[in-house]
This record gives C-alpha cells, sequence and structure tokens, in this order.
C-alpha cells in the first residue's frame, strides 16, 4: 500500500485529533515536573515543522524504463526522492520523551520493563542517561537514551500534486515505538556486543579513520560526524547537536538491522545510509540536511538543548519506476557533500 492510500491520511487525522485531545486533558508529562521544556512538542507540531519541501528540493529524474504488465511493454519514469519515514529522539531520561503523545505512551510500560530489564542484564539496566563533558582528544562524550518511532507523512499528493514521488512500502503508524534503547541496555551501552562481529580494535582505528579522513568518505563513516559502530549511545564529538545527530544514526541503524542481537520491538525497514537525511525539529527546526554532511556549522550553530533533548525526522532516499513499480526501493549511499 502506498503513502498516498486514504490509510494514511486516516492514521494522520486520528494522530491529530488524538493531539488535540491529549492537550485538552493533560496539562503535565514527566519532563514538566522538574521544569519548563526548552519547546514543549507534540505530534502535530512536527507534522507542521517536518520539512517537505525536502521531498520536492532533491526530487530527480533518473531516466525512463519499461516493463511488462499483461504481456505488454509499459513504459515508466524513474525518479529519486527523499521521504519522511521515522521519527527519533535522543534524550537523558530512561523511558521519557519530549514528544508528549509519546511519553504518555512510555510512561505506561516504564515500570514493568525496567523490572525486566534488571533481571535480564543486571545493573547496567539501571544506569541513567547522562550528558558529561569528558575531555577526550578535545571533544566531548556525550551519551543518551534513543527512541525510534514509524513515522506516517501525508499523501504524497498534498506534498507535491500531480508531480510523481517515490514512496514507501507498506504501512506505517503514527509513532509507533521500533527500538528503545532502554530495552536494549546491554547493547546501547557496550560496544563489545557489536565487537562480536568486528575485529577487537575496529572502533578506536573507525574513530581515526572518520576523524582524519572523512573527505574520502570512507565506508563506515558518516563524513565528520563519525562512524557508524559501534552502535552505542556514547558519542565523542565537541558538538551536542552533531552528536545527537550521530547517535539517532545509530539508533535507526540498529532498528533496521535484521537479526536477533539487538532488542528492537518491530520493523524498520530504512538504514541511515551516508548522504540520505535527518532533519532537527526539537528543540528548534531547521531544514533537512545529509547525514554525514560536511556543513557542521549550519547543523550546529543555534541548536543546542539545555537538557540534551534532541529530536529529528529521518527520510529515507526513495528510487521508484512510475508506471511500473508499486513502491519505493531504498537508494544507495550518496555523497554527504553533495546538493
Amino acid at each position: 500500500m502506498s503513502a498516498s492510500s486514504p490509510f494514511f491520511a486516516r492514521g494522520l487525522l486520528v494522530a491529530l485529533l488524538v493531539t488535540t485531545t491529549t492537550m485538552t486533558t493533560s496539562s503535565t508529562s514527566s519532563f514538566s515536573q522538574d521544569g519548563e521544556r526548552e519547546y514543549p512538542t507534540n505530534f502535530a507540531k512536527i507534522v507542521a515543522a517536518t520539512d517537505y519541501a525536502c521531498v520536492l528540493r532533491h526530487w530527480r529524474i533518473r531516466g525512463v524504463g519499461v516493463c511488462i504488465r499483461d504481456g505488454h511493454p509499459r513504459p515508466c519514469l524513474k525518479v529519486e526522492n527523499p521521504w519522511p519515514v521515522g521519527l527519533v529522539e535522543i534524550t537523558r531520561r530512561e523511558y521519557a520523551s519530549p514528544i508528549q503523545e509519546a511519553d504518555a505512551l512510555l510512561s505506561h510500560f516504564a515500570k514493568p520493563a525496567r523490572e525486566l530489564a534488571q533481571a535480564a542484564t543486571g545493573d547496567a539496566a539501571q544506569q541513567h542517561g547522562s550528558h558529561t563533558p569528558y575531555a577526550h582528544k578535545g571533544s566531548s562524550l556525550h551519551y543518551a537514551e534513543a527512541h525510534v518511532y514509524q513515522y506516517a507523512a501525508p499523501p504524497a499528493n498534498l506534498i507535491a500534486g500531480g508531480l510523481p514521488l517515490a514512496v514507501p512500502c507498506g504501512r506505517t503508524f503514527p509513532l509507533l515505538p521500533v527500538y528503545l534503547s532502554e530495552l536494549d541496555a546491554y547493547g546501547w551501552r557496550d560496544e563489545s556486543v557489536d565487537g562480536v562481529f568486528f575485529f577487537a580494535g575496529a572502533a578506536g582505528s573507525l574513530r581515526l579513520a572518520c576523524d582524519v579522513q572523512w573527505p574520502a568518505n570512507l565506508a563506515g563513516c558518516a563524513g565528520p560526524w563519525g562512524p557508524y559502530l559501534p552502535r552505542v549511545g556514547w558519542a565523542s564529538h565537541p558538538s551536542s547537536p552533531v552528536a545527537a545527530c550521530l547517535q539517532a544514526m545509530r539508533a535507526t541503524s540498529v532498528a533496521s538491522a535484521p537479526g536477533w542481537l539487538r532488542v528492537k520491538l518491530g520493523p524498520y525497514g530504512y538504514p541511515p545510509l551516508t548522504g540520505h537525511f535527518f532533519q532537527l525539529v526539537h528543540p528548534v527546526v531547521r531544514g533537512c540536511e545529509r547525514i554525514g554532511s560536511p556543513l557542521v556549522a549550519k547543523i550546529e550553530a543555534g541548536a543546542g538543548s539545555a537538557d540534551g533533548t534532541y529530536v529529528l525526522v529521518h527520510f529515507a532516499v526513495l528510487r521508484q519506476c512510475i508506471g511500473c513499480d508499486g513502491c519505493g526501493k531504498l537508494a544507495p549511499p550518496m555523497n554527504p557533500a553533495g546538493p
């Protein structure tokens, strides 16, 4: 089912109605108990702040193709464009969210989830997120929890009119959690989990390679943001906003990875490939930027969060042959310094 189907329109309408109801019936959240939030947000605000113009700015025609349907050749137009597929939040507080509806959802199973995690992994599951400055080769060590949700975009015809767009396959549900780092406590805190499959010392070597040779767009590096591995909540970077982007990149990498090694709640078919896009929507609203973009100053200027909380929209770049393909397929990694 494509993103332009009535299902998406109905789902988005329900989400907006729930948002309105929640805002009128609840005046507090887990964040407001400790002080005012920098930018209280909810799903309706995120939908309104999403950079749908990113879809149009980076829309490309990649050629024409032909497929066989009912025994007859059919021409199709090959297009490429970003599409919002996920929502990622980086926070220092366990089982808490700056998104009003998500915070209410997390609060319902926080206690049983903590008890289960403690029984499974011991004291490591009870470590709280922190945002601790740490001298490390001239940078800072940041730690945060990460939550990944599905994102249901408005129908394609509302975004682009009649412009042919590549859209995701299958159904998505607004704010359906697919990854909570608290449930993946051991893997999100200890890089040795990823080290099971990667030789010892690779993580440190890859950090150095990304720092020194990022213009070469090395495999495993998201430009100057840092390495994809290890996929943990610790990020060494002098910029808190860019560290949050790196943590979001790693969380969506875990959520989209096949296999049983890491704890996940549901499917997320869009790995955060270099050259695809993230958009910061909290604590400030910015336009979409390519993953691994060398324009770090553009990302971090004025975007610091006092409590270390960030919310980002994940845009996957899709390719689809309109007229033949029913939905878009994930494009390969791209140049993070591209237009």
